[in-house]
């Protein structure tokens, strides 16, 4: 006997990992699954936000770019690519921040490498665990920076949690082009820029046109705060409704 026909779907979280593997003999099988994405795990600062004053706050001066990186710190998202590239481009931005909002352990042996850097280079004037705080102030925080970068080694998608943070707050992102496959969405440009995993000097001159360009600036935030919305958990919500009711129109 045939099997029912049945829709599934699947989060962001396990589709990169299916996807790729499926046998050609169920293929008909994966047409019919639907790809919903994961949103943000921190709430965007909202109007009421004054970024200026909570600079100051965090001790940052008017002409200072600060980079911010979000998530956690493990081989996969790429740190010691970012490290490289703004060591490069320290002696050029004398003014140049590195806002790390990731937390680092002594006892883990990668983590423990990375604290070593920054402390060696002095790039990281702030380190927050966000694990331990309150996800309104790692908010505020993440919205103090110019930029986000999140240079992770296997590609960007729709899986990155700390991405959609970085969206929901507005910022200009650099991350790297995905591995498996385009993603629709993320237009290199236009709400964000793509560079090749553990390119140091891509990266590089990535952040570089970020510092010197307004102008991309303005666009990138523009087009990171439309991602946002296509990306929000309403949006998702009512992705995930659409498909129970096509299950259920199928099924009467």
């Amino acid at each position: 006997a045939e099997a029912p026909d049945r829709r599934a779907f699947l989060s962001a979280l396990g589709a990169s990992a299916i996807v790729p593997a499926v046998a050609p003999g169920i293929a008909p099988a994966v047409a019919r699954c639907r790809l919903i994405p994961i949103g943000s795990n921190l709430p965007a600062v909202g109007k009421s936000y004054n970024r200026a004053d909570f600079r100051r706050k965090l001790g940052y001066q008017e002409k200072d770019f600060v980079v911010g990186f979000f998530g956690f710190a493990n081989a996969p998202k790429g740190l010691e690519t970012l490290l490289a590239a703004l060591r490069q481009l320290k002696a050029s931005f004398p003014g140049l921040r590195l806002l790390l909002l990731s937390q680092l352990s002594d006892s883990i042996g990668y983590q423990r490498r990375l604290k070593h850097d920054l402390k060696v280079t002095g790039l990281a004037d702030i380190t927050l665990n966000p694990e331990y705080t309150e996800p309104r102030l790692a908010a505020e925080m993440l919205a103090a920076a110019d930029c986000a970068v999140l240079p992770f080694i296997d590609g960007v998608s729709v899986k990155r949690g700390s991405l959609m943070a970085c969206l929901a707050q507005g910022l200009p992102v650099v991350t790297t082009t995905p591995v498996r496959g385009e993603v629709d969405e993320f237009q290199d440009g236009v709400n964000m820029r793509l560079v090749p995993p553990r390119d140091v000097k891509a990266l590089t001159n990535a952040v570089r046109e970020l510092v010197q360009d307004a102008d991309l600036r303005a666009r990138l935030a523009l087009g990171a705060w439309d991602l946002a919305r296509r990306f929000s958990w309403e949006d998702i919500a009512r992705r995930q409704l659409a498909l129970f009711e096509e299950v259920l129109e199928e099924n009467r």
